[in-house]
């Protein structure tokens, strides 16, 4: 005999409540270097459950984050870009609702998680079609994605992506 959980999804009667606020700064700094600037933005998100079913355990949606930011610098003109973009999920966002793998409190839990990123382009003008070369680099730092179970040293799964490099071209034709 072995013991088997059995999961059903059923639609609560209740509602989410989903209130939060962004800040938002775009500065160029011409005056430094003419096409220098950056721009970042935090974002700060309370979610809450009304109605009959409120305690149940859908007082997150699952997944995002109650608070993120996100920095980019950039310098830019009519022939070339570069971006350099900092995005960090902070907190760690809730996974999963409770009683995971048969423990009543157990859920699991992502980790707070950054990722730089650079992007830049060069407009290949002298070519009929005015053609733009593209490169992209994709976590340079190469962070992991990680998730725990109910305590930050029990792994629930890991990922580990590596640094991304693309070379592409993009025109007219």
């Amino acid at each position: 005999m072995a013991t088997v959980n059995v999961n059903q999804q059923v639609n609560a009667d209740a509602e989410l409540e989903i209130r939060g606020w962004e800040a938002i700064w775009v500065q160029p700094l011409d005056f430094v270097f003419n096409g220098l600037g950056f721009m970042a933005n935090y974002t700060d998100i309370d979610i809450k459950t009304l109605g009959k079913d409120s305690k149940a355990p859908m007082g997150n949606v699952y997944g995002i984050a109650p608070t993120m930011w996100n920095a980019t610098g950039y310098w830019e003109n009519d022939v070339a870009s570069v971006r350099l973009s900092y995005t960090l999920w902070s907190e760690g966002a809730t996974g999963t609702g409770p009683n995971q793998q048969g423990i009543p409190f157990a859920q699991i839990y992502g980790e707070d998680r950054g990722q730089l990123d650079l992007s830049a382009s060069y407009n290949l003008s002298w070519i009929a079609g005015n053609p733009q070369l593209t490169f992209n680099i994709i976590n340079i730092t190469g962070e992991e994605r990680r998730s725990y179970f109910a305590f930050p040293n029990a792994v629930n799964d890991m990922y580990d992506p590596g640094t991304t490099y693309m070379i592409g071209l993009r025109g007219s034709f």
